[in-house]
């Protein structure tokens, strides 16, 4: 029994442990990171990131398509965040057509993706039309967007704000003082 409590340790002091080695004394690491061998390093190949877009096609074929096959294209929306989008459905309406990647005698099979149908990317959909109704509706899109601040203008000055009440804000001498400081400028004007 006199053994037992010879080797019993000393009772540890109250308070934090003494450090045993200086912060200065280099160690061993615990885990030794993996060595490369020359068969990693041959497999290693040097590449530099290129961004490619899913919805971009060249410009050459775009040309091609507009002026050897007469068709212009856009994207337009079917789905947005998961819910169906009206967007394709009126122009599908106006007069645009689902191209699959084997129209055009496969002018796009190097850009898409090999499955059968039409051309989609993450809720969009590549649609074409003859280049008549395709300029007939891009400018009256053109003509919607240049009229629309002054529309906003003439409807706040001559109809007042809808929706909003205030007295003697509906009379035609307040209406007249609605005025809206901004200015716009045209961008860059892009030739065609």
């Amino acid at each position: 029994m006199s053994e037992q409590q010879t080797e019993t340790p000393a009772k540890r002091p109250p308070g934090r442990p003494r450090k045993k080695a200086p912060r200065h004394v280099e160690r061993e690491p615990t885990r030794m990171p993996r060595r490369l061998t020359e068969e990693d390093v041959e497999s290693c190949k040097v590449q530099l990131y290129t961004h490619h877009d899913p919805l971009g096609f060249p410009l050459e074929v775009l040309w091609q398509l507009e002026h050897e096959w007469g068709y212009g294209g856009e994207w337009a929306a079917f789905e947005n965040c998961g819910l169906p989008d009206k967007r394709l459905t009126i122009r599908l309406g106006q007069g645009f057509q689902q191209p699959t990647r084997d129209s055009f005698q496969g002018l796009f099979k190097p850009y898409v993706a090999k499955r059968p149908g039409p051309i989609t990317e993450g809720g969009l959909a590549f649609i074409v039309a003859p280049m008549h109704i395709y300029r007939r509706l891009k400018q009256l899109e053109k003509r919607e967007a240049d009229a629309a601040p002054e529309n906003m203008r003439r409807s706040h000055r001559d109809e007042g704000v809808s929706g909003v009440s205030m007295p003697e804000g509906n009379n035609a001498a307040a209406r007249a003082k609605n005025r809206h400081k901004s200015t716009f400028e045209p961008g860059p004007q892009i030739p065609e």
